[in-house]
Parts: structure tokens; C-alpha cells; sequence
């Protein structure tokens, strides 16, 4: 990395995001009525040990307005779901309620198979530890918003074993993994696959946290460090200031001092404050445009987080927080001073940088700059690994950060590359993203009356490209990703670079195809759980159904009797060719011998009903098989009492374990298919630039004749659904879906969604109809057209 140096801009998102939450709703204890638009008022519900609250700071539940989410809010006095009911399994599902399912749900939840089953547990002879599982956060949701009896128990446990308990509700289990995804998942393209978007995570994992401090209060108890350290912690996650400063005000009530960690936090939460949700994670680059519009008291959507300008602006705030924290005696850290000068390059003060940096750790960064030879540069200062001052990656992180927000990515570089060296500290992945991600950024041509503000710090477009083989080569080894593909493919299809775009193309689908390995991994283990809960009866046709869907994948993998194949590999010498015609045979003959086996199933699961005699005893080869096993068990005859035994084997009863094992299994599921949805959608755009706008090579005939038509050929399944474009002789135009499989997109990341299992539905076809979504199946699949792979593997194979 050293030796590398460019002059940069930069606009960027980040992990941390706000929480813009609506109002707290539900369950009795906060009524609509005491959170009327332009009140703010909390509702506390009171128990025997009265606790007078209403010196406490109210949490700003105020929406934030984006181009996705500014839709009317309903009638206050309008039926609302339960807030319990959904907030139970609010991190188990990451796919949004549309307004069609709000309507024919009349605003009532929808009773899933979580909800009823899972949701209503409780057994005496589990003890409250067993709900506090460290190795499974997903349980501790269950305790604090459970049913009443564990609920009663939670919230009047001891203050120390109360704040261990609030504790496992973790900013790194259920928002960090979030924000990791969402952080280049445009909000507007995940609400239209049917997601959450990030703010909506965010909104629903504060009101759970609020939830539980208001009825620990209404408990009659108070908070304590630990507590608020940890709240802090939560609100400097999602970036939340709003929630920070209440926090902050409640402390002060309940007499609490805090500590390094307490301030640490709240500056943090000040310095994010709405920086990664929307369009706000696009509007952190300091340019004067931004610096101006960040500074109204009014201010515009996308610029409605942290101030730049008068006694409210970030940099004030969190100075005055350092100011307090020095004179309450509280020694700084090394992210104090991180936060500190984050805070400080909002507003461009680059030299309150530079001074820090040289104050605490002795790093001169103009004679950095200035001195090619190491030699002349004086030494930094050397702490012990122990001592809070000693620099780590989150020192890396931040100078990546400033110096590419303030479009300078050349001393970017050689800071993260000094400090590196110097402190001995591995650079992790996230300070690569960072840094090429500004890279891209600067290398965007500007446009506009403001084309030459905005083109401060402008880099070459090669610079995206060195930066990857940089950190992709020897000694660094980064795995690349699919976000850092999608920058490099937009990078060289802006220099219509044909070669490069396809390369990148095929290697970050490699790399989707270790996500869908990764998501159905996942999935499988996740119906195979979900079967234990299934009557006898209904999970051998599930089981028969799911065995038959995965034949087809195998053979639609195979490509055998495809009528396009998957042209996104090299060509196979002979020898795996043969070896793959062979797998595709293998593959179309255990699909027929299904197809023929699968009446005869079907026709004996019928008479063992109506005790009629199946047709097929009247075959010649069945004939033969029972007088074969007429003669084994004249030798050996069954035992009368097994014979008689004609008992239904109930499902299992539900225990907790099981239950933990369903939500872990479930939140992980959700976070690979949040991944692969991620990743299908970048795909989906680089087959659009693909094929709009461009002539990729000198030969406009060879372009238009051959090679569009090829890559058309080899990308069909991420075809948009009405594929347009110009040639010389006119336009061409054509729908995908008359040559799509069933009329439709076959979405590679498709998978369990949030209508479950309908267990309370009499109707037998109503529940395999909805099982069969859950395992990934097209709607207009048939029954008839199950088979079960054992059955054929048995003795039936041998037959034919």
C-alpha cells in the first residue's frame, strides 16, 4: 500500500445509522391517546411499588422523512397490531408487511405458527436462567417480552442480574449484522424486493429497549450505570443523538455519574447522528454545498442528522462532553479522541485533526506528507497493547474516514499506511472498504451548475482498480466482496472497458454463488427443524414434496434438456464434460423414475384412507413382489401386537430448547437470505449496464449481431423484465417471460418468508400449499408431481 497516493473527494455511507422511530404503541401499558402528533408524553404503567417517572426525559419516537417511508401516518385512534406480537420476533423476520397484508388482515396480526406455537410458551419447569442464553441473544427477546409470567420475573430481578440480562440485548447481534448489509443496499431497491429497511430494524429493536426500561421502572426500580452504559451503547449504534440525550437526562434524575464509556458513547451517537439510513448516508462528504445545508434549523431530507453550523453543531457538542468529561476527572481513551475528531471534520476542521493526532500520539502528518524519507519523520509515541491510548483498527478506520469525507485520499493513504506500519496493527477489511469506497466516489465525473465544487479532490478512475489489487494481492489477501465487484464494474463500465465489466461480471457471480450455497445451507437446516413440529402425516408429504423440488434443482443445475444454458463459466475439457453428461443423465433418470412412482405413492397413502385397493396390484411386477413377501413372512411372521399398532405418532412437545433453536435458526436464515437478496439485485444492475447505452467495441455490427445477443443469452436469468435497447436498424424490444420457466423470474433468492406455517387451518392443502412457499416452491408447482427418494431408491429402481 505505501508508494500509493492520490489526491481525493469522497461521499460515503457508513455502518452506524439513526433510529427514526414512530411512536410506541400497544399492549396496554402506552395508548395511542398519550402520544398524540405534537405531544410528547409517556405513559407509564405502575405496578405495586409506585416510582415517580415524570422527571424522566420522554424518547423521541419522531419519524424521519425520506423519499421511502413519507407515506401519511394512519389515524392515530385506528386499530393497531399488538406491539407485543410483533416485537417477540422482531428480529426473526427481515421481510416488511405490505399494505395488502395490513388490509386483509384488518390491522390484526397474522397468526403464524410462531406466533401461536412459539410465541404463548411457557413451562413452570424451565428456570429464568435458561431464557439468558449469552450463546443465543434471540432468546432474551422471549424474556423480556414473553408471556406475563416470565415477563413478571424479568423485570423484578435484582439490579445486578437485571442489567447482565439487559446487557444480551447486544447492538452486535441484532443491529450490527444489519448494517453491514444494508450499508450499499439502496433503501428504495430493499423495500421493493419486500424488506425491511434499516430504519425500520432500528425502529423496531428501540422500542423493545424501551419497552423494557418503562416497565423496570414501572417495577419500581431504577436504572444504574450498567444500564445506561449499555442503552448508550445501543443509541450510539444506530446513531441516535435524539436517544442519547435523553438517556443523559435520565442519568442526571437518577443521580448516576458516567463514566469513560458513557461519554465515549454519546459522542459517538452525536458524530453519526442520522448518518446511515436513506439518503443521509449519501451526504456525509463536506463539501460547502452540504456544510450549508446541514447548517439550517429546518432542514431538507437527506441532510436531517448532525448540525455544522452555530452553538448546536456536532463539533460544539461533543467538545462540550469532552470539556465535562475532563473536569468530572474521566480519563480519555482512544475513542475519545476518535469521536472528538470525527466530530471535528463534519465541519471541515481539518486542523483540529492534525492537531490531535500530533498532541496524543505524535504523528505529524504534514511532515508525513512533505518527507519521503522516514528517517526525517519523528518517531510516534509508544504506548504499552494495555494502555487505553494504544492505537487500534479504529484509529485506522477514523483517519480513512476523515480525510476521504474531507477529499483528500491521498493522505487517507498514507496515514492508514504510517499508522499501520508504525503500530504494528493489521488493516482490517472494513478500513479497505472505506478507502475504496472513497476512491470510487472521487472518481465519479461531476456534473451540474455545482460540477466544479464537487470535483475537489477528483481522483483517476484507475484508482478503484490499483487500490483492489492492492488489497486483493500479497501481503494484505482480502477476499473481495460483492459490494467492492459493483464499484469496479460500475468503474469500468463508465471507461466502457468490455473486458474488465465481463471479468468482474463472472467473478462476482462466482462469488453469489457461495452466497446461495452459504443461504441454502441455511434454509435446509432451518425445513428440517421446522418438520419437527409437523403432524406425522403432513411432514412425510412435506418431506415427498421438498425431496422432488430438489431433483429438479439438480437437474436444472445439470443443464441437461435446458433449452439456454449458464454460458457464465469457461467451456469443460472432454473429460469433465463427459463426467457432467453422465451427472445430468443420472440426474434425468432418477427424475422420470420419480414421475412413474409417484401415482402408485399417491394411490396407496389413498386406500390406507378409504381402504380401498390400490390399481396397481393388478400390475404383474407388484404381483410378484408380494408373493415374494408373502413367503418372507410365512417364515417369519410379524408380531400380532406390532401388526395392531395402528397409533398416529403426535409431533413432538415443544420445549424451550427447541424454541431456541428455532429462532437462532431462523435470524440466521433471515441474514443469509437478506445477503443473497442483496447480491441478486447487483447482478440485476450490471446486466442493465450491460446492455443500455454503451458500444462496447469499434465494430457496431459485431456488437449488435453477436456479441449482445451472447451476453444476453448467458445472463437470461437476471434479465430485467422487458429488455429495450437500440441497434442501427432500429429498436428491439422483448419480454423475458416467454422464455422464463413458468412465465416468471426464477428469483435465486427466494426463500423462507414471513408467513409460516398455518397450523390452525383445517384445510390440509391450504397448510402443504403454504409449507411449500417456505421451502422456496413455485406457486403453480403440483402435488401430483411429489415423489419420495427413498421410495424409488428401494426396490422400485431395481424394477424397471
Amino acid at each position: 500500500m505505501r508508494g500509493i497516493g492520490f489526491r481525493s473527494e469522497a461521499l460515503s455511507s457508513h455502518f452506524v445509522c439513526p433510529s427514526c422511530c414512530t411512536r410506541l404503541t400497544g399492549d396496554g401499558y402506552l395508548r395511542w391517546y398519550t402520544v398524540r402528533p405534537g405531544h410528547r408524553a409517556r405513559f407509564v404503567a405502575q405496578q405495586s411499588r409506585k416510582l415517580s417517572t415524570g422527571a424522566y426525559s420522554p424518547w423521541s419516537f419522531k419519524r424521519l422523512k425520506t423519499a421511502w417511508n413519507a407515506s401519511k401516518l394512519k389515524d392515530p385512534e385506528g386499530s393497531e397490531p399488538p406491539f407485543l406480537l410483533q416485537a417477540l420476533s422482531f428480529n426473526l423476520d427481515t421481510h416488511r408487511r405490505t399494505e395488502a397484508d395490513l388490509k386483509r388482515q384488518d390491522g390484526r396480526p397474522y397468526k403464524t405458527f410462531t406466533t401461536e406455537l412459539m410465541d404463548t410458551y411457557y413451562s413452570m419447569e424451565d428456570g429464568i436462567l435458561d431464557y439468558f442464553d449469552r450463546e443465543n441473544p434471540d432468546m432474551v427477546v422471549y424474556a423480556f417480552l414473553g408471556p406475563e409470567q416470565i415477563q413478571s420475573i424479568t423485570y423484578n430481578l435484582p439490579d445486578s442480574a437485571f442489567a447482565v440480562a439487559l446487557s444480551l440485548l447486544t447492538p452486535s447481534h441484532f443491529i450490527e449484522p444489519h448494517k453491514k448489509l444494508h450499508r450499499r443496499f439502496h433503501p428504495a431497491v430493499a423495500h421493493a424486493k419486500g424488506y425491511k429497511t434499516l430504519e425500520v430494524t432500528f425502529d423496531e429493536f428501540k422500542r423493545v429497549l424501551h419497552f423494557a426500561v418503562e416497565k423496570r421502572r414501572g417495577a419500581g426500580f431504577k436504572l444504574g450505570i450498567s444500564e445506561y452504559t449499555h442503552l448508550l451503547d445501543c443509541a450510539r449504534s444506530m446513531g441516535d443523538a435524539d436517544m442519547a440525550d435523553c438517556l443523559w437526562h435520565d442519568m442526571r434524575v437518577d443521580g448516576i455519574e458516567p463514566n469513560t464509556a458513557c461519554y465515549n458513547h454519546c459522542m459517538e451517537a452525536k458524530a453519526w447522528h442520522h448518518a446511515y439510513v436513506s439518503k443521509e448516508k449519501f451526504n456525509l462528504r463536506f463539501t460547502p454545498w452540504v456544510y450549508r445545508k446541514r447548517s439550517y434549523s429546518d432542514k431538507n431530507v437527506g441532510y436531517q442528522g448532525y448540525s455544522t453550523a452555530g452553538e448546536n453543531s456536532v463539533r460544539q457538542q461533543v467538545l462540550r462532553l469532552f470539556d465535562e468529561m475532563v473536569s468530572s476527572g474521566q480519563k480519555p481513551d482512544e475513542a475519545t479522541y476518535v469521536n472528538v475528531m470525527i466530530a471535528s471534520s463534519r465541519e471541515g476542521h481539518i486542523v483540529a485533526v492534525e492537531n490531535v493526532l500530533k498532541t496524543v500520539w505524535n504523528i505529524d502528518v504534514e511532515l508525513i506528507l512533505t518527507r519521503e524519507d522516514p528517517a526525517n519523520i519523528p518517531p510516534v509515541t509508544q504506548f504499552n497493547p494495555t494502555d487505553p491510548l494504544h492505537p487500534t483498527s479504529r484509529i485506522l478506520y477514523a483517519v480513512s474516514h476523515i480525510f476521504g469525507s474531507n477529499n483528500d485520499l491521498s493522505t487517507a493513504l498514507r496515514l492508514v499506511d504510517f499508522i499501520s506500519t508504525h503500530y504494528k496493527i493489521p488493516i482490517p477489511d472494513s478500513v479497505w472498504l472505506e478507502l475504496i469506497e472513497w476512491a470510487y466516489v472521487l472518481s465519479v465525473k461531476r456534473w451540474g451548475p455545482r460540477a466544479e465544487e464537487n470535483s475537489v479532490g477528483k481522483v483517476p478512475k484507475e484508482t478503484v482498480k490499483r487500490l483492489f489489487d492492492t488489497m486483493t494481492s500479497s501481503p494484505y489477501n482480502v477476499k473481495p466482496t460483492l459490494p467492492l465487484y459493483d464499484m469496479l464494474i460500475s468503474t469500468s463500465w463508465s471507461r466502457c472497458n468490455l473486458d474488465d465489466t465481463l471479468k468482474y461480471m463472472r467473478e462476482g457471480y462466482a462469488l453469489f454463488q457461495e452466497s446461495l450455497r452459504r443461504r441454502n445451507t441455511a434454509k435446509y437446516a432451518f425445513v428440517d427443524h421446522l418438520l419437527n413440529f409437523l403432524p406425522e402425516k403432513i411432514r412425510t408429504q412435506v418431506t415427498l414434496k421438498n425431496n422432488y423440488q430438489r431433483l429438479i434443482t439438480n437437474l436444472q443445475k445439470s443443464g441437461l434438456g435446458a433449452r439456454m444454458g449458464n454460458y457464465t463459466s469457461a467451456p469443460l475439457d472432454p473429460v469433465a464434460r463427459n463426467e457432467a453428461i453422465r451427472e445430468a443423465k443420472r440426474a434425468q433418470y432418477q427424475l422420470d423414475l420419480a414421475n412413474r412412482l409417484m401415482p402408485y405413492w399417491r394411490e396407496e397413502a389413498k386406500a390406507k384412507e378409504t381402504g380401498m385397493a390400490p390399481s396397481y396390484l393388478n400390475r404383474r411386477w407388484v404381483r410378484r413382489q408380494l408373493s415374494r413377501l408373502n413367503a418372507i413372512e410365512a417364515e417369519d411372521p410379524m408380531d400380532p401386537d406390532l401388526a395392531n399398532d395402528t397409533e398416529e405418532v403426535d409431533t413432538p412437545a415443544v420445549s424451550l430448547s427447541m424454541i431456541k433453536e428455532y429462532r437462532a435458526m431462523k435470524a440466521a436464515f433471515n441474514l443469509e437470505q437478506l445477503n443473497t437478496s442483496r447480491d441478486a439485485s447487483f447482478i440485476e444492475r450490471w446486466v442493465r449496464l450491460l446492455i443500455v447505452g454503451r458500444r462496447w467495441v469499434p465494430d457496431t455490427d459485431r456488437w449488435e449481431r453477436q456479441l449482445l445477443p451472447r451476453f444476453l443469452r448467458e445472463w437470461e436469468a437476471f434479465l430485467p423484465e422487458n429488455v429495450y435497447y437500440k441497434t442501427r436498424g432500429g429498436i428491439v424490444e422483448f419480454l423475458p417471460i416467454s422464455f422464463w420457466p413458468h412465465g416468471k423470474r426464477e428469483r435465486p433468492e427466494k426463500g423462507v418468508t414471513d408467513r409460516e406455517l398455518g397450523l390452525y387451518d383445517s384445510d390440509e392443502g391450504v397448510l402443504l400449499t403454504d409449507y411449500f412457499e417456505i421451502i422456496g416452491e413455485r406457486p403453480n408447482a403440483r402435488l401430483d408431481d411429489s415423489h419420495d427418494t427413498e421410495f424409488y431408491e428401494l426396490d422400485a429402481a431395481r424394477t424397471y
